[in-house]
């Protein structure tokens, strides 16, 4: 009912700024008015932007681009450390009704751990700093995740901490390979990166009910499980156990597999069993109660006794 009531205002306002002309007659009359207030904000904000500016260069002077970038680095962990706290008393009662207390917690451990990688690393860039920059991009979204309509701009949400975590992180790493751009430091760099590209995938926090489209930690009502395509394949042949391979080498000592001959050979005998596996989970959601099935379905396989049969075994309730 509130949905509707909503999209119903907002069809009125539409309406009426469409077929009236009250609308177009208020910006023409107050035209000049209008003018100078744009023209006073963007001299408001010049004047702030050239404030940070300077402020930004009296307390930089003489710094390098690598150290500059850290603090903001280090500063932006700070903020994060803060804001995972206020999240965590903020979204505390939402947070049990959907149940993702663990979440909560999660941030905090997030904005120690990202706090205590860049605390050593304000002097300079540091190989381990892009985990921490992960960590604080997703702290910093963390709270679009509780906008009633989460589902609707998850792939907005998504698309902001892309353009974070790759741009700053990657400005950090490139960084940190300007300022030591040896071998061991470039594996590091990559390490981490790899790492942080892990808690990346971990953090694209994609899960809402499909009906009210809140982010939430769905309910499972029951499980069902069942085989079927099952198929028997007996297998009675000789297979390789040993080969003789022949390398050539080049100029430079880089070898290339030539040719591999089968030197020693075994008798197997067995019959594969293989199967299609299904799993049907019923989810509800903690706020509407909505239910939905999640349905997933794997390929499986096991070797038997030459000749022998099974068909009922894999079967579930």
């Amino acid at each position: 009912m509130k949905r509707l009531i909503w999209w119903l205002l907002i069809a009125g306002f539409v309406y009426w700024g469409a077929t009236s002309d009250t609308l177009v007659n208020y910006f023409n009359d107050n035209e000049a008015e209008i003018q100078a207030k744009i023209e006073n904000f963007t001299e408001g904000a010049d004047s702030l932007f050239a404030r940070i500016e300077n402020f930004v260069v009296e307390n930089t002077e003489g710094m390098s681009d690598s150290l500059v970038f850290s603090r903001v680095v280090f500063i932006l962990c700070c903020y994060s450390m803060v804001l995972a706290i206020i999240c965590f008393f903020a979204f505390r009662r939402a947070a049990r009704n959907r149940r993702t207390s663990v979440d909560l917690e999660f941030n905090i451990y997030y904005g120690i751990a990202a706090l205590l990688l860049m605390a050593f690393g304000q002097e300079t860039t540091h190989w381990w700093g892009v985990i921490a920059i992960q960590m604080c991009c997703h702290i910093m979204l963390y709270p679009l995740f509780y906008v009633p309509f989460y589902g609707r701009i998850q792939g907005l949400v998504a698309g902001i901490y892309d353009l974070l975590f790759l741009g700053i992180g990657g400005l950090y790493v490139w960084f940190y390979i300007s300022v030591d751009s040896t071998f061991g430091t470039m594996i590091l760099a990559l390490a981490a990166a790899f790492v942080a590209v892990m808690f990346y995938i971990i953090d694209r926090k994609e899960i809402y009910c499909p009906k009210c489209k809140r982010y939430m930690n769905s309910i499972i009502v029951w499980t069902r499980e069942n085989d079927d395509n099952i198929r028997h394949e007996d297998i009675d042949k000789d297979v390789a156990t040993e080969y003789r391979d022949t390398y050539k080498v080049d100029k430079h000592g880089r070898k290339t597999l030539v040719s591999s001959v089968a030197t020693k050979w075994r008798h197997v005998k067995y019959t594969e069993l293989s199967w299609t596996h299904h799993v049907t989970e019923r989810h509800q959601c903690p706020l509407c109660h909505h239910e939905w099935d999640v349905n997933t379905s794997e390929r499986q396989s096991k070797s038997l006794e030459y000749g022998k049969r099974m068909y009922n075994l894999f079967n579930r309730k």
